[in-house]
């Protein structure tokens, strides 16, 4: 079963997620109540950032992943070669 649309799902909700942002002016909230001084070069770097570590974990948790499912599929019939 492929779980491919899961990652699009994800990836779509954090592009609606950083409109918001963007929308209902983060920076000025930002810069108002946490006083923090930000800028938007800093809210697209950081939300750049973000993604890149997501898709990087996501990979990288397949990657890890995938011994353990080709162990377990080897156990099943169709993949046996001793015929």
């Amino acid at each position: 079963m492929n779980h491919a649309y899961i990652l699009w799902i994800a990836a779509f909700a954090y592009a609606l997620h950083v409109v918001e942002e963007y929308t209902f002016d983060w920076k000025g909230w930002a810069a108002n109540v946490l006083k923090l001084p930000v800028t938007w070069v800093h809210f697209a770097i950081v939300n750049g950032v973000v993604v890149v570590l997501v898709l990087s974990f996501i990979i990288g948790a397949l990657l890890m992943a995938s011994p353990i499912v080709m162990l377990k599929l080897r156990l099943h019939p169709y993949f046996k070669q001793d015929k």
